[in-house]
């Protein structure tokens, strides 16, 4: 890699760090807030499906490992980006992605349902509430493409395997690494209601 690269690399990592650099007025699409939270995530999610893989398959760890991980890959370049695409798509087919005001608790649903690709600009605590509740919006779609995506790259590695009870293994796998990946946000939210 040759300095210049890193240089803009650095300089793009901080320009979005920074909201006043960032023009934070503009919003925060969902996606660039949270690829940071999807690379710490990324091992423990390959490890927990790993566990579900080998006990479901009855297969060595490190076969279960090695599958996982290329699964979790695909599904994070792929996947990942596919959902909040369709997310933003669903938020620009209903909203036009227009603002509704925060004056009352049904206003705030809906701004975190259907504004959840691309929030619009907020400040404070308004913004935390908002984010972490985005982001628990956005692990719905993900969830879904995660399991097709999973399942197909599985077929490859576990191709012995009965189809119904890949499936099955598919869905329990995801839903554990799904149950981590929530609880985060969650625990985020929760602090910010009682910290009141």
């Amino acid at each position: 890699m040759n300095n210049k690269f890193v240089k803009v690399l650095v300089f793009c990592f901080v320009f979005f760090l920074n909201s006043e650099l960032a023009f934070a007025d503009v919003g925060i699409p969902i996606i660039v807030y949270s690829l940071f939270e999807m690379l710490l995530a990324f091992i423990p999610v390959v490890l927990i499906e790993a566990m579900t893989y080998k006990k479901s398959f009855n297969v060595k760890f490190k076969n279960a490992l090695g599958a996982s991980f290329v699964a979790n890959l695909f599904s994070t370049i792929i996947g990942i980006p596919l959902a909040w695409i369709l997310q933003l798509i669903l938020q620009i087919a209903t909203t036009g992605l227009s603002v509704f005001g925060l004056v009352n608790y049904s206003n705030k649903i809906v701004n975190i349902v259907l504004l959840s690709a691309w929030l619009p600009p907020y400040s404070g605590r308004q913004a935390s509430l908002m984010v972490n509740s985005a982001v628990v919006v956005g692990l719905i779609p993900a969830f879904f493409i995660s399991i097709l995506l999973e399942q197909w790259v599985l077929r490859k590695f576990f191709n012995s395997i009965n189809p119904d009870q890949l499936r099955k293994a598919v869905w329990s796998a995801n839903i554990r690494s799904y149950v981590f990946l929530v609880i985060w946000p969650v625990l985020g939210l929760l602090l910010l209601i009682v910290g009141k």
